[in-house]
């Protein structure tokens, strides 16, 4: 949970950053969103 109010959080303030920071975030989310997969997998 944490890390979706995390992402929330980001998304919010996104509005006010520069297009390297927003794609530096992006690629960051995409990293989270492979290893919450990855988890997912294993524990099932």
């Amino acid at each position: 949970m944490t890390i979706h109010l995390f992402f929330i959080t980001l998304t919010i303030k996104r509005k006010y950053k520069d297009i390297e920071t927003v794609l530096y975030e992006q690629e960051v989310e995409t990293f989270y969103e492979e290893m919450k997969q990855k988890q997912l997998k294993y524990m099932n």
